[in-house]
């Protein structure tokens, strides 16, 4: 027997995003396992493999008056771009739509014939899922999922809007500022199903509280941007870094929420997607 016909069917999950904590957050919650101790909830679909997407847009450009609608501008603007880019026949930089990193050229070609496969298999004329196509390589496997997640995250303290810190000492002033009180983190996500019978494209925005302790001190302040990661989070602050957590009192309605992603909410719009079809 041929070994490329054992391939199991490609799930792929396209992130559009480069944040680390969000990527680790998708692996960890969204792998396929072969683990049988393991309860897996079969409403949502498990990937096996997992493909990352800058959308490299001007975020800046995007403004809103109330944070749930900039979230969901400019996770719905990172949507649009990735589109755009896998979509796209052409890598002409006066197109707008060319990857910002040679790293991403070279995903950009796979990426859009996994789409354009997709798309057909997607058209009413399409063949069924199972069947051979001209276009797909079988020694790849079936292509049975492709999803598309984007999504961004804004922290509001006391009614402002606070994004990643311009600068040390602004981060240093947001988390001091944290102390004894509460931090809002407001994220959007955008899904997009291409398969399935037809594109399906949704929404959803979640919001978080993170409370703090009033004896943060300084010293560990200095010592978690001194780790870097702070400095690019909205907020100017990271509820998994080793030493701040302790200074963490609750995080309402879920810890994984603040790291952009809530999967809970991420979970439930993948399930209402399914349970459409």
């Amino acid at each position: 027997m041929d070994s490329s016909a054992a391939r199991p069917p490609r799930r792929v999950l396209v992130i559009g995003s480069s944040s680390k904590w969000r990527i680790a957050t998708l692996r960890r919650y969204f792998t396929e396992t072969d683990d049988s101790n393991t309860i897996v909830d079969h409403s949502i679909p498990r990937f096996n493999e997992f493909v990352t997407l800058s959308p490299d847009i001007d975020e800046k450009s995007i403004r809103r008056d109330v944070p749930e609608d900039l979230c969901l501008a400019i996770a719905e603007a990172k949507m649009d771009k990735i589109l755009s880019l896998l979509s796209s026949t052409s890598n002409d930089e006066d197109a707008g739509t060319a990857p910002s990193s040679s790293q991403q050229q070279l995903l950009l070609k796979p990426l859009q014939e996994l789409f354009s496969h997709a798309v057909e298999l997607s058209s009413p004329t399409s063949h069924h899922l199972g069947e051979t196509h001209p276009h797909h390589d079988a020694a790849e496997g079936q292509l049975e999922e492709l999803w598309i997640l984007t999504g961004d995250q804004v922290a509001v303290y006391d009614n402002i809007v606070r994004e990643k810190p311009q600068s040390r000492d602004e981060n240093v002033a947001f988390l001091q500022s944290y102390r004894g009180s509460s931090v809002a983190t407001v994220a959007g996500t955008v899904l997009v199903n291409v398969l399935r019978g037809k594109m399906n494209r949704q929404s959803k925005v979640n919001r978080t509280k993170t409370t703090f302790r009033s004896d943060l001190p300084d010293d560990v302040i200095h010592r978690v941007i001194d780790r870097g990661d702070s400095l690019q989070c909205c907020g100017s602050f990271v509820v998994d870094d080793v030493e701040l957590r302790e200074f963490i009192d609750s995080v309402e309605p879920s810890f994984n929420a603040v790291t952009g992603l809530d999967m809970i909410a991420v979970s439930d719009l993948m399930r209402e997607m399914h349970n459409q079809q």
